[in-house]
């Protein structure tokens, strides 16, 4: 038998609803009350969800007043929501709403994953959690919000602390399997520290430098390959790392 895709998308959805916190236009109060909307207007491609931009208005206007963190796929206008190209692919209707209406505490999407990170608009926390890059590979880093219990307290990002030394640096990188790595890393004297790793403004292609695995044009295909591995991989152990310091 051959599923249509409405059968398809109806299994997924029976899968996670047996699994998590399945939100579709609707709320769940854990404590706080919580909404998840999956639309997002219609740019580019042809996603799943997708409203006009001249009626997605329908979709937030089921938004309840009282929602402490709204989540939705898309983001709104300004918030998290520029593309490669320098347009702004959010919702404008959806950010009038958040601020004007709704005004939770925390509004969390993603969707652009270019414009991963945090805002504040003095009041809303808004957050685009994206963690993969355009190609849909996951190298950004995770985003770890405080939200607490009292509602007159606002959402707070959480700042990775890591006080490893370069002997520190070395070890982890042995226990944790990143082996390829560790010659680089060995070599590269000053040896680079955990503050230098897990920082927000990170460079990723200035660390790749610095461990002087930098690949350039003039190399062949299969040395620029691995170099290009090497330099994931050195994206996977950072990630790693500032995961781990949340801890």
């Amino acid at each position: 038998m051959v599923l249509s895709e409405m059968d398809k998308a109806a299994d997924v959805k029976q899968y996670l609803k047996a699994r998590c916190t399945y939100l579709e236009d609707e709320s769940c109060i854990e404590n706080t009350k919580f909404y998840g909307s999956p639309w997002s207007p219609k740019y580019s491609l042809h996603w799943a969800f997708n409203k006009e931009r001249d009626e997605i208005h329908t979709a937030w206007d089921l938004i309840p007043n009282d929602t402490d963190v709204l989540i939705t796929h898309g983001p709104p206008i300004g918030r998290g929501d520029k593309v490669h190209n320098g347009i702004r692919a959010g919702c404008v209707n959806l950010l009038e709403q958040t601020q004007h209406r709704i005004v939770p505490r925390l509004h969390i999407s993603g969707h652009i994953h270019e414009d991963s990170g945090c805002t504040f608009d003095g009041y809303t926390l808004f957050v685009n959690a994206s963690n993969c890059s355009i190609r849909c590979r996951p190298v950004q880093p995770c985003i770890v919000i405080d939200l607490p219990h009292d509602l007159s307290e606002r959402a707070k990002v959480v700042i990775p602390k890591c006080t490893f030394d370069g002997s520190d640096v070395l070890k982890w990188l042995k226990s944790r399997g990143y082996d390829t790595l560790y010659p680089y890393f060995e070599k590269r004297k000053p040896l680079l520290c955990g503050k230098d790793l897990v920082k927000e403004d990170l460079d990723l292609d200035h660390i790749a430098n610095t461990l002087r695995f930098q690949g350039n044009q003039k190399l062949d295909k299969n040395t620029r390959k691995a170099l290009l591995d090497l330099k994931q991989k050195l994206a996977q152990a950072i990630m790693h790392l500032r995961s781990e310091s949340y801890l």
